[in-house]
């Protein structure tokens, strides 16, 4: 079975122009039913449901094979998406193009982590593409775990490749608190100076 991957979408700067496009993209093209990422990209013409749920289109357009919208917030403007084994980062990108197009300085932060996590990463994004962008894969991350928790490392069998019992319980006790620390560290240091400017779309 394909990793799950779970992006979260915050956009940290939009209009009110662009947070109205965003909401009726998402009650216009967005099928309820099960809420298929791509189907904000369907237009009748370019691309139909049919075509968006192909395989050739998710890996070239969406960048992962399949991707759902687990929630949409039309009020603070935030999503959750799940995906295959990577975060669907070329789609998100067509998604900020769009909003664009009326709010030329929209601004998101996007923060994703693998189930297990093999990988961990955060961007920001604005009309114009991928501004900043940072991934931990799980050796590095496995790195900032122990420095960030004091004798953790004891507790792990470099031959075996495992923690014990007590580092197992340290490590799953720590892990998500520094994974979320990480992203919103990068985004904080990374992400403020889209927000202060105005970054037109080209």
């Amino acid at each position: 079975m394909a990793n799950h991957v779970s992006t979260h979408v915050d956009f940290q700067k939009i209009s009110d122009e662009g947070k109205a496009f965003l909401n009726k993209l998402y009650e216009d093209r967005v099928r309820k039913e099960h809420r298929w990422f791509p189907d904000f990209f369907v237009d009748g013409e370019t691309l139909t449901y049919e075509q968006s749920e192909m395989y050739d289109y998710t890996i070239d357009n969406i960048g992962a094979k399949w991707s759902y919208i687990e929630d949409f917030d039309p009020e603070y403007s935030t999503m959750n998406i799940t995906s295959a084994w990577s975060c669907p980062d070329e789609g998100l990108v067509k998604l900020l193009e769009m909003i664009g197009e009326v709010d030329p300085n929209v601004v998101a932060y996007i923060r994703y982590e693998d189930e297990m996590p093999n990988f961990i990463g955060a961007q920001v994004m604005t009309a114009n593409g991928i501004e900043e962008y940072m991934q931990l894969e799980s050796e590095e991350l496995m790195e900032k775990i122990f420095d960030e928790v004091e004798g953790l490392r004891e507790h792990w069998d470099e031959d075996e490749m495992e923690f014990d019992d007590e580092g197992q319980d340290m490590y799953y006790e720590n892990l998500w608190e520094i994974i979320n620390e990480v992203q919103e560290n990068f985004l904080d240091e990374e992400g403020q100076f889209y927000l202060d400017g105005e970054h037109n779309a080209e």
